[in-house]
């Protein structure tokens, strides 16, 4: 089993041939989009006095870390996009990305092997978002893996970062409330 960076982009670029990043292979080599719908649902949209029933996505861009809401109308057209800066507008974490969040902690020799001594299993998938300069600042997507078991209690929380395909912590402590 691989470990560390090499294994992360490996399991990211798995992830993302099978799951729901937008964009495509595109001519003359060009870089596939990374960027994934985490929710879509039906609601109506009102565009010229007119009703209609249109479609709400709100979406992640993990090279750039920017979420966006696209709105479209009844025929399917794109009717606005509203961008958030870094930071801001952080959709909660889509089932899909706790899922890749906690295949990246499994796939790890060293937590894996935790996993298996304790009989750990995972749960989380919060979103962790830090100050500039640090590993969850604005641009990143962190999501928080708690690994928990019936015998030893709780193990350890690691963190791991989407747009990175890696760890942002293996070991992650949160700051006590009111302390940074």
């Amino acid at each position: 089993m691989r470990s560390g960076a090499g294994a992360a982009w490996t399991l990211l670029l798995a992830l993302a041939a099978t799951s729901g990043f937008a964009g495509g292979g595109g001519q003359g080599g060009a870089k596939a989009s990374r960027v994934r719908v985490l929710r879509s649902w039906s609601e109506p949209v009102t565009l010229n006095g007119k009703t209609t029933l249109g479609r709400i996505e709100v979406s992640f861009d993990y090279d750039s870390g920017l979420a966006s809401r696209r709105i479209y109308d009844g025929s399917g057209a794109l009717v606005s996009t509203e961008t958030f800066p870094p930071g801001l507008g952080q959709p909660r974490p889509s089932d899909e990305e706790i899922q890749e969040a906690m295949t990246l902690v499994r796939s790890d020799a060293e937590l894996a092997r935790i996993i298996d001594v304790t009989d750990a299993t995972l749960d989380g998938g919060f979103l962790l978002k830090e100050e500039a300069g640090k590993p969850c600042g604005p641009g990143t997507r962190c999501l928080q893996i708690q690994l928990n078991t019936n015998g030893y209690g709780f193990v350890r929380n690691v963190v791991v970062d989407l747009t990175k395909g890696s760890f942002a912590y293996r070991v992650y402590t949160p700051p006590q409330e009111g302390k940074k």
